[in-house]
Parts: C-alpha cells; structure tokens; sequence
C-alpha cells in the first residue's frame, strides 16, 4: 500500500501544478502575464531534489512537491514593467 500511495503522490502535485496554472490564468483574464512562475518551478525543482538528497526522501515526491511550491510563489511574483535602459 505504500507502494501504490509513493507512485501516485507525483501525480497528484502534477495535477495540482496544472490547477495552479489554469486558476492563475483565468485571474488575469487570459492576458500574458509576467510572472515568475517557470524561474520558480526550476528552484523549487532544485531544492526538491537537494532536499531529497539530504534526508535520503524518495527522489519523486520531492521533486514534484519542490516543483509545485516553487510555481505558487513564482506565480504571485510580478516581474517589474517599469525596466530603464542603461
């Protein structure tokens, strides 16, 4: 049974990852938004998988749980509009 819950916790992030995506979508009214959601996904990813590492967790979960997290806070992030030219 552990077994079964460890292969299909991946999934279950996966999906919530894809919520987030379409929910932070709808808020801004289909509109490209410029967030930083993808740079949060790659650290969140990153850490997940030092994370793992560390304290020997099953590579899968943390990546995913990593990955997700880190897409959260980079989709509340704006990135500045205002850029001045050097």
């Amino acid at each position: 049974m552990k077994e079964l819950i460890i292969s299909i916790v991946p999934f279950v992030f996966i999906a919530l990852s894809i919520s987030v995506f379409v929910a932070e979508r709808k808020l801004r009214k289909k509109e490209l938004a410029d967030t930083y959601m993808s740079e949060g996904m790659a650290i969140g990813m990153c850490l997940g998988v030092s994370l793992s590492a560390l304290f020997n967790a099953d590579m899968a979960i943390s990546t995913s749980f990593g990955s997700f997290v880190g897409e959260i806070i980079g989709a509340f992030i704006n990135k500045s509009t205002d850029k001045t030219e050097a």
